[in-house]
């Protein structure tokens, strides 16, 4: 997002954070703010560094060193993307807490304990799943029938015997579940499959985008509890991945990232002529179009809702995100994965 004056205040009662996606711009670090100019050298934006939480660069927007050590020193995230929006990597300063981190590699050294926290996020995935299709499903082209193999898949996913076997289903039930995407979305946005890297049109273009920066949050979430992102239970460990912040995504893609995207997509404020293909980075939204994304995302992530199935009261998204974190904590501590609390409906596992 090119950063701007009037719409700083209601991103950081929000995100607490600062998206810089013009390469032109120059961040730098005074007398405890953060200053971005343009590259003309003059002064587009100053905001304290201690209301931040954290700062996004994507593409090459130039960061003093000052700024860097102020971020480091007052514990600020530092994340950054590529043009395109794939995430790099991140540079935070976050005290790593050995004892969580112990107790959360016995927990999660039981595989019992890896099978059930899956079983667990994997079920409220494809529930969440099944709520944004019958939100969007106006037409009733789809019918109790296509409902059905989720219901398949979750009775799957529950008699799973290991987190490679309820990997299958999870798959199975995601193919279905953009293929059902794909028959009730605008004629204009068709997307035949998922694509990744790259995104091939402007429907993938805009959920990878989304499933980055949710994926960056949830690295700098889990950091500040004082976990490890690295050790999770479904995805696989490998170098630079943070596989739990990857788990804990599995259900916020759908509630936050997919309902932006059809929302902004069935409201017509998004159009296919604002995408370009770009060769191998695959297809990008223009400037406006990903400043509106943006806004969007904001937008629904200060919305309160009722997330927890044991608890009625109206959280935002990200608060949520941390009530789930905590809760996770807990799991790791009582090594008893039903303490997570998942989000949507009654998870039966």
């Amino acid at each position: 997002m090119s950063v701007k004056e009037s719409t700083l205040s209601e991103r950081m009662r929000v995100l607490k954070e600062i998206i810089v996606d013009d390469s032109t711009k120059k961040l730098g670090f005074s007398s405890g703010n953060l200053v971005v100019k343009n590259a003309l050298n003059q002064i587009e934006l100053v905001v304290s560094l201690n209301q931040l939480d954290s700062i996004s660069v994507m593409g090459n927007p130039q960061i003093t060193t000052q700024l860097i050590k102020a971020s480091a020193q007052k514990k600020k995230g530092l994340h950054y993307f590529s043009s395109s929006g794939k995430y790099l990597c991140s540079l935070d300063s976050h005290q790593d807490n050995y004892e969580k981190q112990i107790t959360q590699f016995v927990a999660s050294s039981s595989s019992s304990f890896q099978l059930l926290l899956a079983k667990r996020i994997i079920q409220s995935k494809i529930l969440a799943q099944m709520s944004l299709l019958e939100a969007y499903n106006q037409d009733n082209l789809l019918t109790k029938e296509d409902f059905s193999h989720f219901h398949q898949s979750i009775a799957g996913v529950k008699a799973s015997e290991s987190v490679t076997q309820l990997i299958g289903f999870e798959g199975k039930a995601a193919k279905t579940y953009f293929y059902y995407l794909d028959l009730i979305i605008d004629p204009k946005f068709r997307f035949k499959r998922r694509t990744k890297r790259p995104p091939l049109d402007p429907f993938n273009s805009m959920i990878s985008y989304g499933y980055h920066l949710l994926y960056s949050y949830l690295i700098g979430a889990i950091k500040k509890y004082g976990l490890n992102a690295g050790i999770g239970c479904i995805h696989k460990n490998r170098n630079y991945h943070a596989t739990l912040a990857s788990d804990l995504m599995e259900s916020w893609r759908v509630i936050i990232v997919d309902e932006v995207v059809f929302n902004l997509i069935s409201t017509q404020a998004v159009q296919p002529e604002s995408f370009t293909y770009k060769g191998i980075n695959g297809v990008i939204m223009d400037r406006a179009t990903r400043n509106l994304f943006l806004e969007a995302l904001q937008k629904r992530v200060s919305e309160k809702h009722s997330f927890f199935h044991n608890d009625p009261k109206f959280y935002t998204s990200l608060y949520a995100i941390d009530l789930q974190i905590e809760s996770l904590m807990r799991a790791y501590h009582e090594v008893d994965a039903t303490l997570f609390e998942t989000i949507g409906g009654r998870i039966d596992v």
